[in-house]
């Protein structure tokens, strides 16, 4: 399953009028008639060079769509094959919490006897090195006997070798873990295999059961197939903020602010403010109003290829505040804008069954989705 990202200045797009014209049979070169030379009494002009163009018919384009539009469903549901067995495996969780921290302990220790190269976050080793009784951990003994399969991870290895380096990621705890996961490699993300050990598991589809066998089965198939606010923090004013899409003025907003979300992230604070449900297959961007002044101001599903840009004006009573994914809020002052653009690099996730089977399945136990007692027949069984 593959999570879209958004880029902050995450696919094949829907929008079918930029892509069609990719797609249309090349222009034939030019064919240049030729004349016979003129005499010598009359005044010679260069040749005529006349082109032939040959037009695209409605059905051909209609063709074309129906093919991307397909081409961009298997792409989505296609499986990620390893050339080679995958040999290093990064492990992201909780450091605060001991519980995953003995887990993480745990499953590390495991991967090393079957020869996997582990990283795991320093601070969370030496957390786990001041629990009671931690030094006769075999965790330990492998640091000692094989320091070259047991190594340490930060966010400066991450961004900048650790797409190529890691074949994989195991994250425990909740969506927010796979979202900071995600949130580490910016660009290429490896694949993640995410456990749900926290309070809220739509991303994350595997459970605690059968850890041990969801990661044998991948290692052994060698294949695997969130949102920007911005808001008006602590000021007592109403946010003003001036909305762009591709350079062209859209709408002032006046609100308490505005959630930027891909479709993954459609089901996080977008949902809270009103804003639609959207399936991971569709290429979109979402735009939210949280508590806009008006009731005519809805929520946006916009197309993927279209540049957003949010702009605090001069005259806004207040400044603004933006996050990204929860975290790393930035202040805004007038003049200050950002743009927003879907990120060419999708995080690639693994599937316990099929994308949208799993994608429902959190539907209905996560958010309880369209849950309500079945109605009564009207004539009573005999």
């Amino acid at each position: 399953m593959e999570q879209q990202f958004l880029n902050i200045i995450s696919p094949i797009s829907s929008s079918l009028n930029n892509l069609i014209y990719e797609f249309e049979q090349p222009e034939p070169a030019p064919e240049i008639i030729k004349r016979r030379p003129p005499s010598p009494i009359r005044r010679t002009k260069s040749p005529r060079l006349i082109y032939k163009r040959r037009m695209s018919s409605h059905s051909n384009l209609a063709k074309t769509s129906v093919g991307l539009r397909e081409l961009a469903k298997k792409i989505g549901q296609a499986p990620l094959t390893w050339e080679s067995p995958p040999k290093r495996v990064l492990i992201v969780t909780k450091i605060s919490d001991s519980s995953l921290t003995q887990m993480a302990v745990d499953v590390s220790s495991w991967l090393l006897r079957l020869g996997m190269i582990v990283y795991i976050e320093k601070p969370l080793y030496e957390s786990y090195c001041t629990i009671p009784g931690a030094d006769s951990i075999e965790i330990h003994e492998y640091k000692k006997e094989k320091g070259d399969n047991f190594l340490f991870w930060d966010a400066e290895f991450c961004a900048t070798r650790g797409a190529d380096e890691i074949d994989f990621v195991i994250t425990f705890g909740g969506d927010g873990t796979v979202l900071f996961a995600a949130w580490l490699f910016q660009q290429k993300v490896p694949p993640i295999i995410p456990f749900n050990l926290g309070s809220l598991g739509f991303l994350t589809v595997f459970g605690k059961e059968g850890m041990v066998n969801t990661i044998q089965g991948l290692i052994e198939n060698e294949k695997v197939l969130n949102d920007l606010v911005v808001d008006r923090g602590p000021s007592p004013f109403l946010s003003k903020l001036e909305l762009y899409g591709n350079n062209s003025h859209l709408t002032t907003v006046q609100a308490d602010g505005l959630v930027i979300a891909t479709p993954t992230g459609s089901t996080a604070y977008s949902l809270s403010a009103g804003g639609s449900v959207v399936h991971p297959d569709v290429s979109a961007i979402l735009v939210t109003p949280i508590c806009p002044h008006t009731l005519s101001f809805r929520p946006m599903i916009l197309p993927d290829t279209m540049d957003i840009r949010i702009l605090v004006p001069e005259d806004s009573r207040c400044t603004a505040w933006v996050s990204f994914d929860g975290r790393h809020r930035v202040h805004l002052t007038a003049g200050d804008s950002i743009q927003i653009v879907a990120s060419q690099f999708p995080v690639p996730t693994v599937c316990l069954v099929e994308q949208s089977e799993d994608w429902f399945h959190g539907l209905e136990t996560c958010l309880a989705w369209n849950k309500r007692e079945r109605q009564k027949s009207l004539y009573k069984s005999m």
